[in-house]
């Protein structure tokens, strides 16, 4: 059997096999990298990051996800001790982070004060594996004031609709606390199956509800891989005669 690559290069049964074992690593080196990468929005597919910047659709083609809000209200980009954005600390200080944490210039919020019943979408072009990303100032507001707790509620979805997960954060919770980005990780196992993540507030305040959202790491998916590399145009690199 004899095999042909590039401009005419014979390759025979032995070449193949040995390019095998190297394709396999370069893809598993592709999906950690797609898992390591974050969507931290100090950078935009296709535009700038600006204070008020709708966040939809420009992470679909590199990352595979896209952003949306359930009663049509906007996903914004808010600039962290800017402008009110997401949330006041303590000192009653705009949208600024406790000290220790470095998350960059922007973070993302749905603006004019959150609401109950309204909820951040992220859906997968293609199903993922994992996910994680932080849910900002999640106290018991300004000063403390018990019985005011912010509650979260993360709910996760396969392709058909079925819920696969739920989560929980309450203030008070470890890793929460006033102005700190808590982290959250949703690991279903090995078979890509996470279609659709969703992040509501189920607390008890009914408006003015601070937060922000930022670092978000969609986990490699079947399909869209590290800068939006497929799993198809890997095959591509080496289809011309290479694979089996």
């Amino acid at each position: 059997m004899r095999m042909v690559i590039g401009d005419g290069c014979a390759f025979g049964r032995h070449q193949s096999a040995l390019a095998l074992p190297l394709i396999a690593a370069i893809l598993v080196l592709m999906t950690t990298a797609a898992a390591a990468e974050v969507i931290d929005f100090e950078t935009i597919p296709g535009g700038e990051p600006t204070v008020g910047l709708v966040i939809s659709d420009q992470f679909e083609s590199s990352y595979g996800v896209r952003f949306s809000v359930s009663d049509s209200a906007d996903l914004v980009l808010g600039d962290y001790g800017g402008q009110f954005q997401g949330w006041v600390d303590d000192s009653l200080a705009n949208d600024v982070l406790q000290p220790g944490y470095d998350r960059g210039e922007f973070f993302a919020v749905i603006p004019e004060a959150q609401t109950p019943g309204r909820y951040l979408i992220i859906e997968y072009v293609v199903p993922a594996t994992g996910a994680a990303f932080d849910i900002i100032d999640i106290d018991d507001g300004p000063g403390n004031n018990p019985g005011q707790e912010d509650q979260w509620t993360i709910r996760v979805f396969d392709s058909s609709g079925s819920l696969l997960h739920v989560t929980v954060i309450t203030a008070g919770d470890p890793g929460t606390g006033d102005a700190t980005p808590t982290r959250h990780s949703v690991d279903i196992g090995e078979a890509p199956s996470i279609a659709r993540i969703e992040l509501e507030y189920t607390g008890p305040l009914q408006t003015a509800i601070g937060w922000g959202f930022d670092s978000f790491s969609p986990a490699a998916s079947a399909g869209v891989m590290s800068g939006g590399t497929s799993w198809g145009s890997v095959k591509a690199l080496f289809g011309k005669g290479l694979l089996p």
